[in-house]
């Protein structure tokens, strides 16, 4: 979880240069590839400014949300949420970059 500063997500793509695929900010959550096999993280992380974060235990919140089945529940909502913006903002930038290929103009945004 960010608390303050700015984090850019990129997606690397071997032999061209990394696509942003969305920068964020305090109060937003950096990674959720800890919740679903096979735990791959899906984009790097790249501290655009002086950045703090909270690092929580992956495994520890699974054990947690096996035990308690509502807390669990919550989690995979907020969760859920988060992969739901990141998947736009990949779209977002695939819809840019198919109109820059073909001449056209789009520019969505890369930031929530």
């Amino acid at each position: 979880l960010i608390v303050e500063g700015t984090v850019a997500l990129d997606y690397h793509v071997p032999g061209k240069p990394d696509v942003l695929v969305q920068e964020l900010g305090p109060g937003e959550a950096l990674g959720w590839s800890w919740l679903f096999a096979p735990f791959v993280w899906q984009f790097q992380a790249r501290a655009v400014e002086r950045s703090r974060v909270l690092v929580l235990d992956g495994a520890h919140l699974l054990v947690l949300s096996n035990r308690d089945h509502e807390f669990g529940y919550q989690l995979l909502q907020r969760v859920a949420q988060v992969v739901i913006h990141r998947l736009q903002a990949v779209r977002g930038q695939l819809l840019a970059a198919s109109a820059k290929a073909s001449g056209a103009s789009w520019s969505g945004p890369a930031r929530r």
